[in-house]
């Protein structure tokens, strides 16, 4: 929503989706340019810090403002000094164009207005992960560390990696950077890319040993293994709070009746009218399945294709029983989000729907991207070439690995909840999944429970079954 934004108070009342055009007084500061639209925001943390990118002197640049009522000139002043250091210490920033300070005390904006830089290069490519590795080295080795280093926060052009979020910028004066601070720096980096990848992980380390000249060094590989474990327990609980809020990227609305939860690119008119009268959608949409508790039906909008699932509870006692505990849509969105962030391939979870009275809960959805491919037991019953099978079935088995790795129970593993689709395998239906701690997860014996249940899909087709029998752990242990 675009709105006309004058002084530091219209700032503080900007919301996420806000698109603001900002009129304020730089020509005091002797620059011709008075106003300033920005196309697209950045990063906004209401009522205190805006980040965009917007059109200056016929220029494409990045601008970032302060205007918390108490902390914007400490935050300013900061930043000037970080700047000013790393250039020092030749580490690439952005360039600074412009600075200043518009209105007066409790009204102040301070403001930078930074050199925009465009990405050369792939962002998911190991190279470049490999290459800010490199750059977090040399910055420990000068005393210097980013305390939320994700890899957002750095680009690569033709002329190397940049920091371009200064505000994480930390120093430690007068000592060497304790060795801890260095690999906690290192493990948030990995961990924010590819969470519990031991593989992947102990790649990164390596490569951090050998530029930060501590290869040999046992304790560095000790705690390494210990911290990594953790923070990515904490990102993954970080991550679960996220998805219930209002956020860059999430929409979250909370009425006495009615609870929703949807992505912010589809908020629009358009897509409300489709939360309100959901059940109108899947009264004239495609009815995949009808129970006495469970509806799933395919719906038509706006050029989209969506599939609705729909909690029917079963009577008043139980809207009771449930009233302490998450709805079956909000477990579905929980674990989708879940897997996701472990890697696991699963339909987009689009948003959840609460119909409720008060506190009790009587009807929930659970909105997902409609996916057309074939299930595992149609895709493997086909006339394909016999490696393409085994390719699959591995993909598959890796799947159930995985989740045991991360002691995960899926708890209805049958083969129509794995999709393929592009090479890849979709994994659905999410209800009964659920993380456990790891001696739960091995007394339950839940990873040996999952797996029958899988080869129990073909237990009249002994070649298929030997298919997957044949396959072991895929999963390197880590070091």
């Amino acid at each position: 929503m675009s709105c006309v934004v004058k002084n530091a108070n219209d700032l503080r009342k900007l919301n996420y989706g806000d698109i603001p055009k900002i009129i304020l007084p730089i020509a005091d500061i002797n620059v011709n340019q008075q106003q300033i639209e920005c196309s697209q925001i950045l990063r906004l943390l209401p009522k205190k810090r805006l980040t965009a990118v917007t059109n200056f002197n016929n220029e494409e640049v990045i601008i970032k403002m302060f205007f918390s009522p108490l902390k914007a000139r400490i935050a300013f002043l900061r930043e000037c000094n970080v700047y000013q250091k790393l250039e020092k210490f030749s580490i690439l920033t952005p360039k600074v164009l412009l600075y200043g300070k518009i209105g007066t005390i409790f009204n102040a904006v301070y403001f930078f207005i930074l050199q925009k830089l465009n990405c050369d290069f792939n962002e998911q490519n190991c190279d470049y992960a490999l290459n800010v590795v490199s750059v977090l080295a040399n910055m420990h080795k000068s005393n210097i560390y980013a305390n939320d280093p994700h890899l957002g926060n750095f680009i690569k052009t033709k002329n190397g990696v940049y920091i371009i979020d200064a505000s994480n910028i930390f120093f430690k004066k007068n000592r060497t950077l304790l060795m801890k601070v260095g690999i906690k720096n290192l493990v948030k980096f990995i961990a924010y890319i590819n969470p519990y990848d031991r593989q992947y992980a102990n790649m990164m380390r390596d490569s951090y040993m050998l530029h930060a000249n501590n290869n040999g060094n046992k304790n560095y590989f000790k705690f390494f293994n210990a911290y990594y474990g953790k923070f990515c327990n904490y990102l993954k609980n970080k991550k679960v709070k996220k998805i219930f809020r209002s956020s860059t990227n999430m929409v979250a609305k909370n009425f006495y009746n009615r609870k929703f939860i949807y992505q912010r690119k589809y908020d629009n008119n358009e897509f409300k009218n489709l939360l309100n009268n959901i059940d109108g959608f899947i009264a004239a949409g495609e009815i995949l399945k009808s129970g006495r508790t469970t509806t799933v039906a395919k719906i038509n909008f706006d050029n989209n294709i969506f599939v609705v699932k729909r909690y029917n509870n079963r009577n008043f006692f139980h809207c009771l029983k449930k009233i302490f505990k998450r709805s079956r849509a909000a477990t579905c969105w929980t674990n989708a989000h879940t897997l996701l962030f472990f890697n696991i391939k699963t339909p987009n979870p689009i948003a959840i729907i609460e119909k409720k009275f008060f506190y009790l809960k009587y009807k929930s959805y659970y909105l997902t991207e409609f996916i057309l491919a074939p299930t595992l037991d149609v895709f493997l019953k086909t006339e394909i070439d016999y490696n393409i099978k085994l390719a699959t079935a591995k993909k598959a088995i890796k799947i159930l690995f995985r989740l045991k790795e991360l002691h995960i129970k899926h708890g209805d593993m049958k083969a129509n909840n794995f999709l393929i689709y592009n090479n890849d395998i979709y994994l659905i239906d999410l209800d009964s999944m659920r993380a456990q701690k790891k001696f739960f997860y091995n007394l339950s014996n839940r990873f040996v429970k999952d797996k029958a249940r899988l080869l129990k899909n073909w237990q009249d087709d002994i070649d298929t079954q030997n298919l997957f029998v044949s396959i072991h752990d895929p999963i390197e242990n880590p070091q």
